[in-house]
Parts: structure tokens; C-alpha cells; sequence
């Protein structure tokens, strides 16, 4: 890999083949060894027997938020989060009237590199203390699905002292079985 992030698609087909999203079959297609994935499994389907090999996040993860700072934060969890289940509110984000005045999260576009413009920009408006979209939306963001491979940004603005956001794992740990 060229260390750009690459979206390929495979679905496993009633006859047993692998299948690109784009059309055709992908049974040769080799799976990198430096790249995460994800296994998405259809809400409602029978039991299904999947050996999987590789790692996920077994264990919470703290990280220090430098007030009036950019902190960078890998989301890395195998799973989409709303912003408003992330925790931030409750780990000391620190939110205001505008967008000027409050700390904010910054979602990166896939591809664009750091110097691209965010995907969405969200701030917490301590007025009806939702989640609100700045750009890449209108209205509260608090529903905002965060994709586990996302990398966010959050600008401590307004944030007078450190504060911790502890990023917890809402699945059961994996073990040689598991229920997702």
C-alpha cells in the first residue's frame, strides 16, 4: 500500500464466491496484511461460523485532551458510534453559544490527507446541550454515526484545564467466540 486508505468492498454470493461491490468476482484477491477491515455481518441473519484472524481494541483506552490544543484521537473500534455515545460530554467537553466559543470535533475526510477540509465539524451548543454540525450537516448532530476507521480531531477551544476521554469498548471482548 502507498499508505493512502483504499475502500474495497467484498461480499460473500449465494454461489460461494467472493464479489467486489463493483461487480465481479473477487476470490483471488489477495487481503493485505497492513490494512484493518471490517467484517460486517447483516442485523437478523442465522448464526454464522467465521474464522477471523487479526486484532481490535481488548481493553479501554484514556486519552489527555491539552486544553486550547488539536488532540488527535483513532476512534479504532470495530463498530459505528453516534457522537453522542462517545462520551465526550461526559469527559469534560467543553461547549458554548457558537462555534467560537465552543471545543469541537473535527472528522477527517478519507483520502484528503491532514491538510483537507473535514468531513464534519461539530461543536456542543450549551444552550439545548445537543451536538451541532458547523458544516457537513444541518442540525443536531447528536445521531452523527462515527465509522470505526474514522480519525477525529478534537480542538479544545474553549477547554480552560486537561480533561480525560476514556474511549470504551461497547462490545463483549473477543475470545475464541463472540457475539457481536
Amino acid at each position: 500500500s502507498n499508505g493512502q486508505p483504499r475502500a474495497v468492498i467484498w461480499w460473500l454470493s449465494d454461489s460461494g464466491h467472493w464479489m467486489y461491490s463493483t461487480g465481479g468476482i473477487a476470490d483471488a484477491e489477495p487481503l493485505a496484511l497492513m490494512e484493518g477491515y471490517n467484517v460486517i455481518l447483516p442485523t437478523g441473519s442465522a448464526t454464522q461460523s467465521v474464522l477471523l484472524v487479526g486484532r481490535i481494541p481488548t481493553n479501554v483506552a484514556s486519552q489527555t485532551m491539552l486544553a486550547h490544543a488539536y488532540n488527535i484521537v483513532g476512534y479504532n473500534v470495530p463498530r459505528r458510534m453516534k457522537i453522542s455515545e462517545l462520551g465526550f460530554r461526559e469527559a469534560g467537553f467543553s461547549g458554548g453559544r457558537n462555534m467560537t466559543q465552543s471545543d469541537e470535533i473535527r472528522i477527517l475526510a478519507s483520502g484528503v490527507g491532514v491538510y483537507g477540509s473535514p468531513k464534519v465539524r461539530i461543536w456542543l451548543n450549551s444552550a439545548n446541550g445537543q451536538f451541532t454540525f458547523q458544516a457537513g450537516g444541518t442540525g443536531s448532530a447528536e445521531n452523527y454515526q462515527v465509522e470505526p476507521d474514522e480519525a477525529l480531531i478534537i480542538y479544545t477551544r474553549k477547554s480552560s484545564a486537561p480533561w480525560t476521554w476514556t474511549n470504551r469498548l461497547f462490545y463483549s471482548t473477543p475470545g475464541r467466540f463472540m457475539n457481536p
